[in-house]
């Protein structure tokens, strides 16, 4: 356990012995792949960013700002918003746009929520607080860290949504990225997921996302639709 405390930096305040560590099989790696420094260091590294979003680059605005960013329930306005920028784009087949948008946020949350979370079983760093140093500023949740859903979503959304509409408002791609990767980052700012976790969702989602966008142009090709502004 000491071991532990030195590679993650955490010495103070761990656990003193291994029966008082939470089972966490995807943090206990490292100690288990002594001959794999490449391994060792990506973990080590991961948990030195964590400390380093979740405290040493935080303040009173953050703390205040980036809960907000996180809740998927302030963007209602804004999902409400893409959603007619499609209906209006592409009219009579916009139901099939948002269909196959539909079916990208629930593939992305359906592989990251349902499979792989239950196969790694990482451990969310906001319930390692009598292990790790971490700052809790949400609820923590009951549900495992890698990946980060919240990222896998909100990045499926951002890619889809951006390679649909680039044809019309090419300047709204690179801002809904920024977008996802703010919420992304709140994740591990509030303490819910290290970095690993948020960076896999991201690669998740901007594949699924990339993947439902080119169907939708496959889709719009066999209908034999193209949008007046090409």
């Amino acid at each position: 356990m000491h071991r532990l405390c030195e590679r993650l930096g955490a010495a103070e305040g761990c656990a003193r012995n291994k029966d008082d560590f939470i089972d966490t099989p995807f943090l206990w790696l490292p100690l288990q792949v002594d001959g794999h420094a490449a391994m060792e260091w990506v973990f080590q590294w991961d948990y030195h960013l964590f400390t380093l979003i979740n405290q040493a680059w935080s303040s009173a605005f953050l703390d205040w700002l980036l809960p907000w960013v996180r809740n998927k329930y302030v963007w209602i306005p804004l999902y409400a918003f893409l959603a007619t920028l499609v209906v209006e784009r592409y009219r009579q087949v916009s139901w099939l746009v948002l269909l196959l948008g539909l079916l990208a946020v629930a593939t992305g949350d359906l592989v990251s929520s349902h499979w792989i979370k239950p196969w790694v079983e990482r451990v969310r760093p906001c319930h390692l607080s009598e292990v790790l140093r971490v700052v809790v500023r949400v609820p923590c949740g009951h549900g495992f860290s890698f990946p980060s859903s919240h990222a896998v979503n909100h990045f499926v959304v951002a890619v889809f949504v951006g390679d649909v509409l680039r044809p019309f408002y090419r300047w709204l791609r690179p801002l809904l990225w920024l977008w996802a990767a703010a919420v992304a980052y709140a994740q591990v700012y509030v303490g819910v997921h290290f970095p690993l976790d948020v960076a896999a969702g991201m690669l998740l989602g901007i594949v699924i996302g990339r993947f439902f966008s080119f169907a939708a142009m496959h889709f719009l090709k066999t209908f034999q639709w193209r949008p007046s502004s090409y």
